[in-house]
C-alpha cells in the first residue's frame, strides 16, 4: 500500500472490537519500532507491548482512579484514555532512555536539553513507525500523551524504573467509522524557501 495514502487515511480510533490482534501483526508493529530512524543510531527508548487482558484491565482501571483525582480537562481525558485501553487488544507504553542524554552530557553538559528533545524525536519517530504499520494491517491507533499525568503508576504497573514514559499507544480493530480532521492550509504551515 502506498505511505502517503495510508497516511491521507489514517484515522485515529477510540472504540475497538473485541478480537486480538495476531502475533504475526504484534512483531510486524515490533520491528518498525526497531526500526525506527534514531539519532546517531543511539535509538534511545523502551517499548512495553501490553497484550495480557489482565495487565490491559489493570492500566485502565489505574487510569481510571487517576481520573477522579485530576482537575477538570485531565480528568476527561484520562477517563477517555481508560475507556480505550479497557476496549483495545494492544498497548504500548513508550519511554526514553536517557541514553543520548547521557552521552552529550558526558561531550557538552550544556547540551543536555537538546539531548531531551533529539531522544523524544527518535521515540516519537518510532511510534510513528508502528502506527502506520498496524494500518497498513487494518489495525487501528490512538496515541495518548495524558498517561504521562500518572507515569509512576503506569511504570509500576509495567515495571520500569531508570526510564522516562512519553506516550500509551492503543491498538486494535476499530468499532467505529471516524474523520480525519480537516487539515490546515499548507500557505499557514508550510514556507519553502
Amino acid at each position: 500500500m502506498d505511505i502517503l495514502k495510508i497516511i491521507k487515511e489514517k484515522e485515529t480510533s477510540r472504540k475497538y472490537k473485541k478480537k486480538a490482534i495476531s502475533k504475526a501483526i504484534v512483531n510486524d508493529i515490533i520491528e518498525s519500532a526497531v526500526w525506527g530512524p534514531s539519532v546517531h543510531g543511539k535509538q534511545p527508548w523502551r517499548f512495553v507491548f501490553v497484550r495480557d487482558n489482565s495487565v490491559l484491565k489493570k492500566i485502565a482501571n489505574y487510569l481510571l482512579i487517576e481520573s477522579e483525582k485530576k482537575g477538570a480537562g485531565a480528568n476527561i481525558l484520562l477517563h477517555q484514555c481508560s475507556d480505550v485501553v479497557a476496549q483495545c487488544g494492544l498497548v504500548v507504553l513508550a519511554y526514553t532512555n536517557g541514553d543520548f542524554i547521557k552521552m552529550v552530557k558526558r561531550l557538552t553538559p550544556s547540551y543536555g536539553a537538546i539531548g531531551k528533545v533529539t531522544e523524544l524525536s527518535s521515540a516519537s519517530a518510532a511510534i510513528q513507525n508502528m502506527v502506520l504499520t498496524a494500518e497498513s494491517r487494518g489495525v487501528s491507533s490512538c496515541w495518548f500523551a495524558v498517561p504521562l499525568l500518572c507515569a509512576k503508576g503506569l511504570n509500576e504497573i509495567a515495571g520500569e524504573k531508570d526510564v522516562e514514559l512519553m506516550a500509551l499507544v492503543a491498538f486494535g480493530y476499530s468499532s467505529e467509522r471516524t474523520r480525519r480532521t480537516k487539515r490546515k492550509d499548507y500557505s499557514q504551515i508550510i514556507k519553502e524557501i
